[in-house]
């Protein structure tokens, strides 16, 4: 099998969303929150082109792997970055009241 029968351009769309949501998350869990938020946009513009992509390049997904990666992809863009953000605030709050 050809790895081309298994991915088209939506889903390297959707990887890039992916990536800069796992990018965002290890900034949030360093601290960098403004890279954090730079990542997060950059994904949500990728999340919002890979459907659009899909569309226009009339993708036809028999194998699953579309369906399957846009999947995992929001849910690390909007349940592990939301979980992630929302324990480092919580851990800065807690720690500027202990002072």
């Amino acid at each position: 099998m050809n790895i081309k029968q298994y991915m088209s351009y939506a889903d390297i769309v959707s990887l890039g969303n992916a990536s800069f949501g796992f990018l965002s998350i290890i900034m949030v869990l360093n601290g960098y929150l403004a890279l954090a938020a730079q990542f997060m946009l950059i994904a949500v513009i990728f999340d919002s082109l890979d459907g659009w992509v899909a569309r226009r390049t009339k993708r036809v997904d028999e194998f699953g792997f579309g369906e399957n990666i846009d999947s995992l992809s929001d849910v690390i863009l909007l349940v592990l970055h939301r979980e992630c953000f929302c324990i480092q605030h919580a851990h800065r709050l807690a720690y500027h009241t202990l002072i």
